[in-house]
């Protein structure tokens, strides 16, 4: 079984961004598949992306940290601002902000 999270991105991002990011996030090692629902027929501001690990992936520490910090850095790239990851057990960490100590805390309160 996968562990999935999400990622709500903002209202700005395209179409094509969108599916730029889904295949940056597929390169990513463990990363088992990703891909987006978008309802900006209902909401115009949600987009959202997941994300299927492998395994219980985000359950170890330091390989979920390592995933989502590639995660970040995907995004920061990209300059797209105002992305939230969702974790399976309900904590967000927004993008902007995050840091790898705060990544690394939240995963390790995840296990």
């Amino acid at each position: 079984m996968s562990d999935v999270f999400t990622i709500t991105l903002p209202s700005s991002v395209s179409e094509n961004e969108v599916e730029a990011i889904e295949q940056a996030l597929k390169q990513i090692e463990s990363v088992e598949d990703a891909g987006s629902v978008t309802t900006r027929q209902l909401d115009p501001a949600t987009i959202t992306i997941w994300i299927g690990v492998a395994g219980a992936i985000l359950g170890v520490a330091s390989k979920g940290t390592t995933i989502i910090q590639r995660v970040v850095e995907i995004f920061r790239g990209k300059g797209i601002s105002g992305a939230k990851i969702k974790l399976p057990n309900g904590a967000e960490i927004a993008v902007d902000n995050a840091s790898a100590s705060e990544i690394e805390r939240l995963m390790h309160a995840a296990k």
